[in-house]
């Protein structure tokens, strides 16, 4: 007999081949790494191209506006009760999800002379309470996750020094907060547990030329927009584009990030490298971490270690259609990352891997359907006492 849950996604499938037969012509809306809108370039650019002036007609007082809205689906082979283990935005089992409405305000700044621009993230919905950082509080179902003004430098090269003061999203990792931005539907484990969300502090950005950029930060801590301890953290980013078809991309972070703890140390680093050939897109990220021994930890008297390694591959099948997949691995070794999620009692390393499947369907104007599989597997029993769970999700994105 079928569950209620599986009716729900059949439904679904049946309503996203109709969207794939319908006869719409396709607006550009773009889930990969290749082009993003401002809020997300960002992360990657130190000196934002979609943020920067252009020649085009001055939107009221240089404001302009963007944003979208989503909602979800998700249903899971092993649920907790209404529950999906280790998830992040796609934490409910077998209901509908009032995801996001996102709005984003920018102030574009002037590269080339002095200048100033603002830039702001506000997240409506249930996605929101898994952004909040310590020390900022909208209620569980609101969050502004970027607030920063930005002062620019000219120099000679014309690209400018930037100086940025505020909340801002992380530079860490392939995948973004803003989800219809991401190649898939799901987020990976790396984001989950390997990376911080937000940053509060300083960040000054350069664009050397053409292939270096490099972006170095002053923070809080991770997540914190009041500092827990009395020592801040820092954060350095070396990007390069050797070609317009490939980046590569080193970061650090060190800093204590434990509550009343000045002392214990977490220090890791990232590599991300991306290729695009044709329509073919191919990502890769590699991450390594360590914390010293403090009493948040399970065993307070070792470090703590972790790595975790991801692939994308991302597949343009045609203006309508494109395909996603994503591997990822995570070592836990001692649970550190992941064992409150999980629910571990113990410092037993935690395995943690999973492979994606999403369809990115672009048949509707200004929207995305994203059915996506997905499969997980842990070695401890996490998933309603198995080692493993299956997931179907859904979800549809409004985008302006």
């Amino acid at each position: 007999m079928k569950t209620p849950g599986t009716y729900k996604a059949a439904s679904l499938l049946a309503c996203l081949l109709f969207a794939l037969a319908t006869p719409v012509d396709a607006q550009t809306i773009v889930a990969s790494t290749s082009t993003r809108p401002d809020s997300a370039a960002a992360r990657r650019d130190s000196v934002p191209r979609a943020s920067e002036k252009t020649d085009e007609a001055e939107p009221p007082l240089g404001i302009t506006l963007s944003g979208y809205v989503e909602s979800a689906f998700n249903v899971s082979s092993r649920p907790n009760g209404s529950a999906i283990t280790g998830r992040l935005y796609e934490r409910t089992n077998n209901q509908f999800s009032l995801n996001a409405l996102k709005l984003t305000l920018d102030r574009a700044h002037d590269p080339k002379k002095m200048d100033a621009g603002l830039h702001a993230d506000v997240v409506f919905g249930q996605n929101a309470q898994m952004l909040q950082s310590s020390g900022f509080n909208l209620g569980p179902n609101g969050d502004v996750y970027q607030l920063y003004g930005t002062l620019n430098f000219p120099t000679p090269n014309g690209n400018g020094v930037q100086v940025r003061l505020g909340r801002m999203a992380t530079f860490m990792g392939v995948e973004l907060i803003e989800t219809p931005l991401n190649p898939n539907l799901s987020i990976g484990n790396a984001f989950i547990y390997v990376e911080n969300f937000t940053q509060t502090g300083v960040s000054v950005e350069h664009r050397f030329n053409s292939v270096v950029d490099m972006q170095v930060r002053v923070l809080n801590g991770w997540d914190q927009v009041q500092d827990v301890n009395d020592r801040l953290s820092y954060m350095a980013r070396l990007g390069l584009s050797p070609d317009a078809a490939t980046t590569i991309t080193v970061e650090g972070y060190v800093g204590p990030e434990q509550e009343s703890n000045n002392t214990a140390l977490r220090t890791g680093a990232e590599i991300m490298a991306s290729r695009k050939v044709g329509k073919v897109t191919l990502s890769l990220q590699g991450d390594v971490g360590r914390e010293q021994q403090n009493e948040a930890l399970f065993d307070p008297t070792t470090d703590a270690a972790w790595w975790a390694t991801s692939g994308w591959l991302v597949i343009d099948a045609t203006p309508k259609v494109g395909v996603a997949l994503r591997a990822d691995y995570l070592n836990d070794r001692n649970s550190a990352r992941t064992g409150a999620a999980f629910g571990l009692l113990g410092t037993e390393g935690h395995k943690l891997g999973s492979a994606t499947a999403t369809l990115n369907v672009k048949s509707f104007p200004s929207m995305l359907l994203r059915p996506e599989v997905r499969f997980d597997r842990s070695s401890q029993l996490v998933f309603n006492g198995k080692t493993s769970q299956f997931t179907f999700g859904m979800s549809a994105a409004y985008l302006f």
